[in-house]
């Protein structure tokens, strides 16, 4: 059986989803889009539209923003995935409880056989134990407290199946299963209240302005980039063996994983922010610091000090700035930084490697990029710093990693790349000294 994943727009004319990423971004006050409905349907069965969420943020619409024109949708066919579909009505059902929902059914609701099963699988998978956590938060009346237990769980399963489709040495049976897998888990994912909370999110310093501002003017629209990055890797893995070189795919399907797995985490970053704002409602404060859960890992070993004070800061407004102490944008981006400065330069510095896995690390620092870019300009303005133009920086750095795909050899330009890089490196590290790193570093943890 397969299952058709939701419409979405994607520029089919682009060759890589790189492109996209870099260059299908609106023009300069262009309105938000609402995010697409999640509607899932099989040739043997009716098209199921889930109902809205309790709570749920307000739409584009109800803000006042008019939707952008939109063009003809594509589709993602996936195959069944069975411990993941079999939930999808017990997700749902946690989801849409009312507040007023009494400790019994909300019991229930996170009883389901299936639901439990998926989280068992998911627990064996990724070491977790979010089973047992569901458990203890199943009597938690009157929030999302219960469903958003099971974002944690989502998103490590995503990332774990993401990374075992880009595994080249598996067969390619088996990698497109992880792929479908991961498409189901983002599928789920991108209806929580933990990443809604990223696509209609208001920036912590200036609380009237949406943050999609910014990332509909300089970015493409998340969820949808996301969709598009799955329905790419898809297609390279469901070519028939002889139509497609083994480089072929992997030119298309590592750049892809790292693209869905890091406009995830921009997402989280966007919802975590918005939970911190100053007038931020307590439901807002309590998703900020569910969402930061996702991405705690992302600061290990970059800004490890930092992981316990935006907890600390999340859980208790009075611990942040201009209040407090605690400054979450920076602590998050210390770490993001250090990690998109490692992809400023990675590319060139390893060409000995196959061309796929420079292109993915070029993407992966394209991506990653995303997250500290509004702080960047906000930042560097005055040392003369251009979003854009650092954003087409990142895009021509691919794109001669791209087009050495065509070429005898596979080798881009080595002088060309390493003048790209230079200028990546130069405002990566300006913007490291802005958050007061000691040392422009990609490594170096940060000290207590």
């Amino acid at each position: 059986m397969t299952r058709l994943l939701p419409p979405l727009l994607l520029r089919a004319s682009a060759p890589l989803l790189t492109l996209a990423l870099l260059t299908g971004c609106q023009g300069p006050g262009a309105p938000s889009q609402p995010a697409p409905k999640i509607t899932k349907s099989a040739p043997e069965t009716k098209t199921k539209t889930a109902p809205p969420e309790t709570n749920a943020e307000p739409t584009a619409t109800e803000t006042g923003q008019k939707p952008a024109e939109q063009a003809a949708p594509a589709t993602l066919t996936r195959a069944e995935v069975p411990l993941c579909d079999k939930a999808s009505a017990a997700l749902t059902q946690l989801r849409t409880l009312p507040a007023d929902a009494t400790a019994k059914q909300r019991s229930a609701a996170a009883s389901d056989p299936a639901l439990l099963e998926l989280l068992a699988h998911t627990d064996t998978v990724t070491g977790r134990a979010d089973k047992a956590r569901l458990t203890a938060s199943e009597t938690a009346a009157g929030d999302e407290r219960a469903a958003e237990a099971l974002a944690p769980a989502l998103a490590f399963w995503m990332r774990n199946r993401l990374a075992d489709a880009a595994d080249d040495k598996r067969p390619t049976v088996d990698r497109l299963a992880s792929w479908d897998a991961a498409a189901c888990a983002w599928e789920q994912l991108r209806t929580s209240a933990t990443v809604q909370l990223g696509l209609v999110a208001r920036d912590p310093e200036r609380a009237s302005l949406p943050a999609q501002t910014f990332d509909d003017t300089h970015l493409p629209v998340a969820d949808e980039f996301i969709l598009s990055a799955f329905i790419r890797g898809r297609e390279a893995l469901t070519k028939p063996a002889d139509a497609h070189e083994e480089e072929e795919l992997e030119l298309i399907l590592q750049p892809a994983r790292q693209q869905i797995e890091k406009t995830f985490y921009r997402l989280v970053h966007r919802s975590v922010l918005a939970g911190a704002r100053a007038d931020a409602s307590e439901r807002e404060q309590r998703l900020g610091l569910l969402a930061f859960a996702l991405i705690e890992d992302r600061l290990k070993d970059k800004n490890t000090p930092g992981i316990a004070r935006v907890k600390q800061a999340l859980a208790d407004p009075s611990k942040r700035v201009p209040s407090g102490s605690v400054d979450i944008r920076r602590e998050l981006n210390v770490a993001f930084a250090k990690r998109t400065r490692k992809y400023c330069s990675d590319a060139l510095e390893h060409a000995d490697r196959p061309l796929a896995l420079r292109l993915a690390s070029a993407n992966e620092g394209a991506t990653y990029m995303t997250l500290i870019l509004p702080d960047m300009e906000r930042q560097l303005a005055k040392d003369g710093f251009v979003v854009d133009e650092h954003r087409d920086d990142w895009r021509v750095f691919v794109e001669l990693l791209e087009d050495a795909g065509e070429l005898e050899g596979g080798t881009p330009d080595p002088d060309e790349l390493a003048r790209v890089s230079a200028e990546l490196v130069r405002w990566n590290c300006a913007y490291q000294t802005t958050l007061g790193v000691r040392e422009c570093t990609a490594t170096v943890d940060e000290r207590p």
